[in-house]
């Protein structure tokens, strides 16, 4: 019991892929981390914990009491001002950034910095101004260098996902989710109340078959393939393997059939380094029993 996939050494979600040629498949009270690009389905059983995005590119995904979504950015500070530091390593081509803030009582102005190659490593800033009650967006293109072979996977705007399916997404009661959600052919939605921070329900938009959706699982796609051309630092691990007790570097993991966690927690290891990468690439299903988590 309390298997979980753990991260440590600074492992980062958003940087954590897994592929699956048909199914991925979540026994109760798991604990998942990353970016999961399914071919068939996913399914979530009751209870589990995923930080990052699910992705199922050939039919649906099913939740039940299912806490998900990507890495989440928090503000520490009950009042004044607050700075909020990261660091995010990006594909060549244009980014944007968007911060969306929501001030309830009174006005306020929000600066987000940034810097890299295009800034010659010099802050730039993006200005925003918020009136009482609204919601503010400020958005910046950023160019950066092109991306090396280990470099993290561009999702585009597939990021603003915390779940994409083709046909439906079903939802059996009690999630908790973080980011858009959407399908891309069919219309079949869960309809979920009004959001109020810390209850059940969705933070973010629903998106049925609509030009966001369909431009998001082009994106989605086009991930998966740079997934399946990476060669960097391989491992074949064999056939149906047991990651369960293991604890990994960053690197390209994969088998040649399926990958599953039963015996064990998974511990992925980053080794101090903020942008460090792990892929899972499997042809056929990942999943889980009961109780087990990976771990950071």
């Amino acid at each position: 019991a309390d298997r979980n996939v753990v991260l440590a050494g600074g492992a980062n979600a958003n940087n954590i892929y897994w592929s699956t040629g048909t199914a991925a498949t979540f026994a109760a009270r798991c604990t998942m981390q990353g970016n999961i690009f399914a071919g068939t389905a996913i399914t979530y059983a009751a209870g589990c914990t995923h930080t990052g995005r699910a992705f199922a590119l050939g039919t649906a995904c099913t939740l039940s009491s299912t806490l998900i979504g990507p890495v989440p950015v928090k503000h520490m500070d009950q009042y004044g001002s607050s700075k909020k530091k990261g660091r995010m390593r990006l594909a060549h081509g244009f980014h944007f950034i968007m911060v969306d803030f929501f001030q309830n009582d009174g006005g306020a102005s929000l600066k987000v910095t940034y810097s890299g190659p295009d800034t010659y490593n010099e802050e730039s800033s993006v200005h925003a101004w918020l009136l009482p009650g609204q919601p503010a967006i400020a958005k910046k293109a950023l160019a950066s260098p092109a991306a090396s072979t280990g470099a993290a996977i561009d999702l585009g705007v597939a990021a603003r996902f915390a779940i994409l399916a083709t046909t439906a997404v079903t939802d059996a009661g009690g999630s908790m989710i973080t980011g858009d959600m959407g399908t891309c052919t069919g219309t079949s939605l869960p309809v979920y109340a009004p959001y109020t921070p810390g209850t059940p329900g969705l933070d973010g938009t629903l998106h049925a078959n609509d030009a966001t959706a369909i431009e998001a699982r082009a994106a989605a796609i086009a991930a998966l393939n740079d997934i399946k051309a990476r060669s960097h630092a391989e491992t074949s691990l064999g056939g149906v393997v047991e990651l369960g007790g293991l604890t990994l570097g960053p690197g390209l993991y994969t088998s040649t059939i399926a990958m599953q966690i039963i015996s064990g927690d998974l511990v992925l290891d980053a080794g101090d380094k903020a942008d460090a990468v792990f892929i899972f690439r499997m042809p056929t299903t990942l999943s889980t029993s009961a109780d087990r988590n990976v771990v950071l």
